[in-house]
């Protein structure tokens, strides 16, 4: 699969991260939430039939066992609607708490 911006030929959205380092962190299990928000502002998600709360709306949920080392995190999101042009947003959350935010463009 060859990257492009292109919104009509995307077919999956790469997320790269990195968890940094704290001596101060025990080994433990960390749920890591993406919201990606459409150029329109809606959340892309998958299955929101369940959800009460517009906040609850998620793209993705990932478990990851962090241990107080760098860890370098990739994360994919399909979707099966075209992607639309525009602008996006992507969040990083973990318990309850935005730790990253990123924009990117579609043309």
């Amino acid at each position: 699969m060859e990257p492009t911006d292109k919104a009509s030929k995307v077919e999956r959205l790469k997320f790269n991260f990195i968890v940094q380092e704290s001596h101060l962190t025990e080994k433990e299990d960390k749920e890591i939430t993406i919201r990606i928000l459409s150029p329109n502002g809606t959340v892309l998600a998958k299955n929101t039939n369940k959800l009460t709360d517009s906040k609850d709306i998620y793209s993705l949920k990932e478990s990851i066992t962090y241990d107080g080392t760098e860890k370098k995190i990739t994360l994919y999101y399909d979707q099966e609607p075209e992607y639309i042009k525009g602008s996006y947003t992507a969040e990083l959350w973990n318990e309850d708490k935005i730790i990253g935010r990123k924009q990117f463009s579609l043309r």
